[in-house]
């Protein structure tokens, strides 16, 4: 269940993967969508219920607005860089399984 708490901290982190991004600091990115994805764990295991007011609701729900528009500028920033990675890795294959039928081939 997500809480307040949880859902501010994941927040915080998307605030700071969009800094890393926009900064090119790939590892800083990494880092916190491990935080991230530890955030995420936390809410899934969390199954006390608690009682939330009418204010943590609306916090909660612009906060979560405010991470998918965050998560989209992330992707504008990354999205070219991970596609330039998947045409590389792509290529690394393609030339490895023509290397390997030209040597296998007798000629």
């Amino acid at each position: 269940m997500l809480t307040p708490e949880i859902c501010a901290a994941m927040y915080q982190c998307y605030a700071s993967m969009l800094t890393a991004a926009q900064n090119n600091d790939l590892e800083a990115l990494s880092a916190h969508e491990h935080t991230l994805a530890q955030l995420r764990m936390r809410a899934v295991e969390q199954h006390t219920p608690i009682e939330l007011n009418r204010e943590s609701i609306e916090t909660m729900q612009a906060q979560i607005a405010r991470m998918l528009e965050i998560d989209a500028q992330i992707l504008e920033y990354v999205g070219p860089l991970l596609e330039e990675t998947r045409k590389l890795l792509s290529g690394s294959v393609k030339d490895r399984a023509v290397r390997n039928a030209y040597r296998s081939a007798e000629f």
